[in-house]
């Protein structure tokens, strides 16, 4: 089928804008190297990244799904969350969450986020949710592997994205209510587990754990200035300045004090250089691309389709509304980045390579549906054509016009 010329054109719209925001926001840090640096960088990735978008939009998304039976995805899932126990694992700023294969480091929620939403495309599909047991089944695969990513990586932010993924494909493959009750329960078996660990951590590590910090520099931000306050405080002073229309690219004062501001605050960067009329931009194009992702998603030919289309629509509404969130104060400091735009190789190749195999379910299902309406087109010729035979005389042959 031809390729959604709207889907593709939007992502490259994303990216190219992402880009330039990556350089705005970056080359001040990079004066030790260059100041482009983290563009070049960016750039490698996207190419990268579009390279097997390309690809995977060709490759017939049901032998993707299908691979080691389905539970490929899942024991993959599961190696790379081990692999943060292992001399593969590599720290940063404190937190153990990539894994580094020679010259190669990778953020190893990126993986495991497209490994699950695959995954659950092929247990939804093959499995199905119309019997109680396999949806509570569904459920505690979906509660063990968060809580094995939990205590392995101590990542709540990817619990909680991935959790949101696995809940919004569940519950929109179900037929039969039953599944909301189990989810309710599952619901309230993580929010008392979630109780019990915060107990326990007040025991062990007092309220100088990292997350009562970052809740107490969220409610009283003022306090917690110089620390843990820093970044939400300088994207408050960076949304403020920029006004409607900015100060202009590349003008901005807060990236300057802002930590990293190429990578998870880069929107406060995005709101003091353009402005509010910048961010509505990068709004809409993310709300087109969401929208298409949604079309593709009712549009699709089977049930692998919708839920590897809903699944990477799930991914990328959330991660732009926690983001959009923890910028805007709306809630504490967490570590998810900005879709497309925050600096870093993981997300964007990962992203990309997702939405190659939503542009081949698309491709699949207009394939799909071209076929039948030539079946149904040349069953109704021969039916014609049968139809004159019949009636026309025995010594005249019958004009069959194309």
């Amino acid at each position: 089928g031809p390729l959604d010329h709207n889907l593709f054109f939007t992502i490259i719209f994303l990216n190219v804008y992402g880009i330039i925001m990556v350089y705005s926001a970056s080359y001040n840090n990079s004066i030790t190297k260059n100041y482009s640096y983290f563009m070049n960088n960016q750039l490698k990735n996207v190419i990268f990244g579009f390279v097997i978008m390309i690809v995977a939009s060709y490759v017939n998304y049901h032998r993707i799904v299908r691979l080691g039976w389905g539970w490929f995805w899942l024991l993959a899932a599961v190696a790379i969350i081990a692999a943060l126990k292992t001399p593969l694992a590599h720290s940063e700023l404190g937190a153990t969450r990539w894994i580094k294969l020679g010259p190669v480091s990778f953020q190893a929620a990126e993986p495991i986020k497209a490994a699950i939403i695959i995954f659950f495309a092929y247990y939804v599909s093959y499995w199905g949710l119309n019997r109680w047991y396999n949806q509570l089944l569904a459920c505690l695969l979906a509660i063990a592997l968060l809580g094995f990513l939990f205590f392995f990586s101590n990542n709540l932010s990817t619990v909680i994205v991935l959790f949101c993924i696995c809940a919004v494909i569940i519950l929109s493959s179900v037929k039969k209510p039953d599944l909301y009750w189990y989810f309710l329960l599952g619901l309230a078996l993580i929010i008392i587990a979630a109780i019990f660990v915060t107990v326990y951590l007040l025991m062990h590590q007092g309220a100088e754990n990292f997350r009562f910090v970052r809740i107490r520099a969220w409610l009283h931000p003022e306090e917690y200035a110089a620390d843990e306050g820093l970044q939400a405080m300088q994207a408050r002073y960076a949304i403020g300045a920029g006004g409607f229309w900015g100060k202009g690219l590349g003008q901005s004062l807060i990236k300057f004090k802002l930590s990293y501001s190429y990578n998870d605050f880069i929107l406060a960067i995005i709101c003091e250089e353009l402005g509010v009329f910048g961010v509505i931009v990068m709004m809409t194009l993310f709300g087109y691309l969401l929208y298409r992702i949604y079309k593709i998603a009712q549009n699709a030919w089977d049930i692998e389709g919708k839920v590897l289309a809903i699944g990477v629509f799930t991914q990328i509404a959330l991660q732009l509304l926690i983001n959009v969130m923890v910028v805007t104060s709306v809630i504490p400091t967490t570590g998810v980045t900005l879709p497309f735009f925050s600096a870093g190789g993981t997300s964007v190749v990962f992203l990309l390579a997702e939405l190659g195999m939503v542009l081949n379910v698309d491709k699949y299902a207009k394939e799909r549906r071209f076929f039948e309406e030539a079946e149904r087109h040349v069953a109704q010729m021969e039916q014609r054509v049968s139809s004159d035979t019949q009636s026309s005389s025995g010594s005249r042959a019958p004009a069959i016009m194309d």
